[in-house]
């Protein structure tokens, strides 16, 4: 089954914390790569993953299912070819 999450509650680490706690057999799965890389880009500017803690980092990463080697991508047009 497919559902559309509605994000807009979690607006800080500790309601993300709580939203992982309670549901921890959720899984996230983006129907494309440009859907996903905007999702992920403006989830790390809302919560200003530059000044996060290792550990808050931790937590946005369980969510947005992201790997380090993104961040440096995820300014690409998402129809450009990344290699």
């Amino acid at each position: 089954m497919i559902m559309t999450m509605n994000d807009s509650r979690l607006t800080t680490i500790e309601t993300v914390k709580e939203f992982l706690n309670k549901n921890n057999k959720v899984q996230f799965k983006h129907q494309n790569k440009a859907q996903a890389y905007a999702w992920i880009q403006d989830t790390l500017v809302k919560f200003t993953y530059i000044k996060l803690s290792k550990a808050n980092k931790g937590i946005l990463k369980n969510i947005c299912s992201f790997d380090e080697r993104l961040l440096s991508r995820s300014n690409h047009p998402p129809d450009q070819s990344i290699p």
